[in-house]
């Protein structure tokens, strides 16, 4: 496994302001996150969900990039949670360790399959 999977440990963690209040989260436990408009929702382990007012793109550039892929222009997923990753219907999809499926944008397949081969292949 490369070094740079291997040093993102629980010790991360990122302040996720909600409406009223912020919240304190390790970024291992973010599974991805999904655009929606100008807002962010933000799955972690354990089937929670917090909505954010705050862009996916600002979360692309503050999280680990050598964990967190862009996949489609509306899903940003720790590959730490990535189970597997296939072709269904002519269509790419990464199936989450919970069986969530998240579809892969055509231009970002191969840029996928190298990341994931560099992060894990000794």
């Amino acid at each position: 496994m490369n070094t740079n999977v291997q040093t993102f440990t629980s010790e991360h963690k990122l302040l996720i302001g909600e409406s009223s209040k912020g919240r304190i989260i390790k970024t291992s436990a973010i599974v991805y996150l999904e655009a929606d408009d100008n807002y962010c929702r933000v799955y972690l382990e354990g089937n929670q969900e917090i909505v954010v007012c705050r862009t996916l793109r600002s979360y692309e550039e503050e999280l680990n990039p050598n964990v967190f892929f862009r996949c489609h222009k509306s899903y940003l997923v720790n590959i730490l949670h990535i189970r597997e990753y296939h072709n269904r219907k002519n269509e790419f999809i990464i199936v989450l360790q919970d069986n969530t499926m998240i579809k892969v944008a055509r231009r970002r397949v191969s840029e996928l399959k190298k990341f994931l081969h560099a992060q894990f292949s000794k």
